[in-house]
């Protein structure tokens, strides 16, 4: 009887082509933007067996869209271990997982271990040695504040390294250290700080966030790379969530997202780190088409593929001429958004 059983079970065939249709579906889903759907679907597609590194590649894109980031890490890693797909690319998008868990030791050990290899393509050298370079600065052990901060003199100290020294690491440290300190009593240092010119503009972001935290309501008056804004910490908005940022990264995934989704995240990424460079001001020197249009270029600049000016004038509409210009501003940004030290 057990017999009869296992040749039935033996005979049962499958619908043609399932596995590709399961993969199919998936996509579609994800260009759909149903993550939840196409993650069910691809992991069918995964338990028949399919290989695929757009499958592997789709279920991690799913797993980080709908907040999985732990598991979008593990599968990541995993596709980076096996070889799965262009390990470079797989290797920019778990960089950024990274990044959104705020693991810095572990982006500081991968790109190590990366250069140690001493085989990275040249398109990419650049890019990772920044990255890799930030991340050492991030995880340079911030100091606890020191009982000099407890006397008297506290706001002659905080003085001293602020708007005298030029120690950037030391600024950082005072700056967190007045996180959890009555921040009103240092007002008038902070407002120094942030019309200085020659502050260094990620600082000045970094005070602007404790400002917002701490609900101060008062006008503070806010320089950055020769404007000036005046502007109340209280009303101010999260980045990511202005409708000048929301709209570029629109058009950035009707251009992009479907068709090169680990693209499309690591240019996302680029764009919110301009924003946080230059906040609270906002890239208005050109319309939300020309900065994705440079973002797309200047996401294949970093992958080493080449697109043709006119795909980019057609696909977002523009002129090539606003858009180099576009494309400077955004490296100049960049550069500055590693905080050299």
């Amino acid at each position: 009887m057990g017999n009869q059983s296992n040749e039935k079970k033996a005979k049962i065939i499958q619908f043609p082509n399932l596995k590709e249709r399961l993969l199919e579906k998936g996509m579609e889903a994800i260009q759909n933007k149903n993550f939840s759907k196409a993650l069910d679907l691809l992991s069918q597609a995964k338990e028949n067996e399919i290989q695929d590194p757009e499958l592997e590649f789709g279920i991690v894109l799913c797993l980080f869209e709908l907040g999985r980031l732990a598991e979008a890490k593990l599968a990541c890693k995993k596709m980076l271990l096996e070889d799965v797909g262009d390990y470079y690319k797989v290797l920019q998008f778990y960089l950024t997982i990274l990044i959104q868990l705020g693991e810095y030791n572990e982006v500081q050990s991968t790109l190590e271990a990366v250069f140690e290899e001493d085989r990275v393509p040249p398109q990419y050298a650049e890019n990772l040695f920044n990255l890799l370079e930030f991340s050492r600065k991030f995880n340079k052990p911030i100091e606890e504040p020191t009982d000099k901060y407890d006397l008297p003199d506290k706001i002659d100290t905080i003085r001293q390294t602020l708007l005298v020294g030029k120690d950037k690491t030391a600024q950082l440290k005072v700056i967190q250290s007045l996180k959890d300190s009555n921040i009103s009593k240092y007002m008038e240092l902070v407002q120094t700080f942030l019309e200085d010119a020659d502050k260094d503009l990620i600082l000045k972001t970094m005070i602007l966030q404790l400002l917002i935290d701490h609900s101060i309501d008062k006008e503070v008056n806010v320089e950055k790379m020769g404007k000036y804004i005046i502007v109340i910490p209280s009303k101010l908005r999260d980045i990511s969530e202005e409708e000048y940022a929301i709209k570029v990264l629109d058009c950035l995934e009707d251009n992009l997202g479907n068709d090169n989704p680990s693209l499309f995240e690591v240019v996302k990424e680029i764009w919110l780190r301009h924003l946080y460079v230059i906040y609270p001001f906002t890239p208005n020197d050109y319309e939300s088409n020309v900065w994705s249009a440079a973002l797309h270029m200047y996401g294949n600049e970093l992958h080493g593929a080449i697109i043709e000016n006119g795909e980019i004038e057609n696909l977002y509409g523009v002129k090539e001429q606003k858009v180099n210009k576009a494309l400077i501003l955004i490296k100049k940004i960049e550069k500055i958004s590693f905080f050299e030290i």
